[in-house]
């Protein structure tokens, strides 16, 4: 479905459907489809940070497992923003309104002597975000929930709104 965003234009898109067209999905049915693909990659990050983990490097464990169908259900999500950035399938803010409170502090974002480093698998760069190695030793990895925050603002940022991204 990913491919099928990007290869059908706009028209096609809109008229799908119906008859000999392109696309066989009608905009209601992408609707529902949107819908869902924005709640499971959400909920993944909910699997793969659990917030009764144990430390970090357990949670990176368990999260591996999903990283394969993270990585396809996030890619489809994004094809669906932009298509739907174009042609307004959803009801404005749809894609910030999902009951989340999503706050990234600052401090989170460390990286180890300025230098940028890029991860391998979906939920493995924030390993890289939090290295420091001058840090305190007795700092406390850190929450799942500030794991699950991290997730979203790397991934799928456009469901926090611009403005709360930017403070």
């Amino acid at each position: 479905m990913t491919n099928a965003l990007k290869i059908v234009d706009d028209d096609d898109f809109q008229n799908g459907g119906a008859g000999d067209t392109v696309f066989p999905l009608t905009l209601n049915q992408v609707a529902d489809i949107v819908l869902h693909c924005r709640d499971l990659t959400l909920g993944l990050i909910d699997l793969a940070f659990p917030i009764n983990s144990g430390p970090f490097q357990q949670s990176m464990m368990k999260s591996s497992k999903w990283a394969n169908l993270f990585q396809d259900v996030t890619l489809l999500t994004k094809a669906l923003h932009e298509r739907d950035n174009r042609v307004s399938v959803m009801p404005h803010n749809f894609w910030s309104n999902h009951n989340r409170n999503v706050v990234v502090n600052s401090s989170l974002w460390q990286s180890e002597y300025g230098r940028r480093r890029r991860a391998r698998r979906p939920f493995e760069f924030v390993r890289f975000l939090l290295d420091n190695r001058d840090s305190d030793a007795n700092e406390d990895p850190p929450s799942a929930s500030e794991l699950r925050n991290l997730s979203i603002i790397r991934n799928i940022p456009f469901v926090i709104p611009f403005m709360q991204r930017i403070e």
